[in-house]
């Protein structure tokens, strides 16, 4: 580290003393002035002209290959040195996402929330557009709660809400027929690798998890423990790489001692696997490539 330092300070001595040499040799008309980097390095450094804010656009006059997401999540349009807020009749967008095909994209608009024509459940409006067609379609709408939302599959979306304590609710939405499933399980929403089976955590009525399918169906619920208990910390849960299984780390029904616990999707999650694990203050928990056995920090557990 003292080396280091000590290179460091070296090296900003020369450098003022180069600047300082250029600063008089510049003032006594002296046209050997001496460069830092040589000229093939600052004649090739590429120039960024600084973007100005222009005018906002409507989407509809972008085409979907130039819009840009940037900050915050908002929508843009490059028009050579201007830079374009992207809107939807004169709407902010945000969140701009294309299907994983790329042959359709989607985006928030969000309406002012003070505005009192504007129900209260529509200030925030979720649309898709076909990339060849370009024909915004409404698939959801909600409050100011709605967090996000993502590509489930090409044809496929999901939409986050918030809903007060331990209280996540995600819209599974099926573009081809219009059906949305409502999923409520907890927080936390971890999907398997196949996209079949979600797990969420619950800790406010009692400690666990929930296991559900993407059309709101649960399959699983386990909650050893009480809130009242003195476990305070969120389990840890990780899907195999098959999704055939789930590897759990929690606290006991004694509430004693820490549990790894393996649930089996092929026998309706079944709890095929159980054993104590040490008490760590942080657990590192991860499948195996071949889905037989788990690592929990540096023990392997197999079965």
């Amino acid at each position: 580290m003292k080396i280091l330092f000590k290179n460091i300070l070296i090296l900003s001595v020369i450098l003022c003393s180069i600047l300082i040499l250029n600063f008089i040799a510049s003032k006594q008309g002296n046209k050997n002035i001496i460069k830092i980097l040589p000229d093939n390095i600052t004649q090739n450094l590429p120039v960024t002209p600084l973007l100005k804010t222009g005018e906002s656009i409507e989407i509809s006059k972008v085409a979907p290959s130039k819009l840009i997401s940037g900050e915050y999540l908002w929508v843009y349009f490059i028009d050579g040195q201007f830079k374009r807020e992207v809107k939807y009749k004169n709407n902010p967008i945000i969140e701009l996402l294309f299907s994983p095909g790329e042959d359709k994209f989607g985006y928030f608009v969000d309406y002012d929330i003070y505005d009192k024509s504007i129900p209260y459940d529509r200030t925030t409006v979720l649309y898709i557009e076909d990339v060849k067609t370009r024909k915004p379609k409404e698939v959801f709408h909600g409050t100011f709660r709605t967090g996000g939302w993502e590509w489930f599959s090409n044809s496929e979306i999901l939409v986050y809400e918030g809903c007060g304590t331990e209280c996540e609710v995600e819209f599974l939405i099926d573009l081809k027929t219009g059906k949305k499933y409502q999923l409520q399980y907890g927080v936390g929403y971890t999907w398997s690798p196949d996209k079949k089976w979600v797990f969420a955590y619950n800790y406010s009525y009692r400690t666990g998890i929930t296991v559900g399918d993407k059309f709101g169906n649960i399959i699983l619920r386990y909650h050893p423990i009480s809130p009242e208990s003195d476990m305070v910390d969120t389990p840890l849960a990780v899907w195999s790489l098959d999704s055939n299984k789930l590897a759990l780390v929690m606290k006991s029904s004694n509430d004693k001692n820490l549990e790894l616990s393996i649930f089996d999707r092929r026998e309706k999650f079944k709890k095929i696997f159980q054993s104590k694990v040490e008490d760590e203050k942080e657990f590192k928990l991860e499948w195996t490539f071949d889905s037989k056995s788990v690592r929990v920090n540096d023990k392997s557990y197999h079965f």
